[in-house]
């Protein structure tokens, strides 16, 4: 009697794509943006490759990305802060575009505001 691993499902290259990208850790609405969908239409790539795999949850789909090759599992000593080699034209840091750091009047100025007066 041999036990084998059954093959793996037969995946689209956009659900492959999908799943590199789920086992980086990104999520859906980074994925989203780098791939120029919706997230919607990720979460809906998602579904169909845990239907299709057996697969739970995501990280089930990374250990999977992982056996076929899709993804390379981090290494060990790697910096916790390591980008992959790929970023989308304005991802940068996690950030988008549209989205800026907090003004300097957020900020802690010491109980003052920025006129100088007591902030409350």
């Amino acid at each position: 009697m041999s036990f084998e691993t059954p093959p793996p499902p037969a995946f689209s290259p956009r659900e492959r794509e999908i799943l590199t990208h789920l086992a980086e850790g990104a999520t859906y609405q980074v994925i989203a943006h780098r791939l120029g969908i919706s997230p919607h239409t990720v979460d809906t790539y998602a579904r169909r490759l845990r239907d299709k795999s057996g697969a739970a949850n995501r990280v089930q789909l990374a250990l999977l990305a992982v056996r076929l090759g899709c993804a390379v599992p981090p290494h060990p000593f790697a910096p916790r802060d390591a980008r992959p080699p790929h970023r989308a034209e304005g991802d940068h840091d996690g950030r988008f575009e549209h989205q800026t750091p907090a003004p300097e009047a957020r900020r802690w100025s010491g109980g003052r505001d920025a006129a100088g007066g007591v902030g409350g």
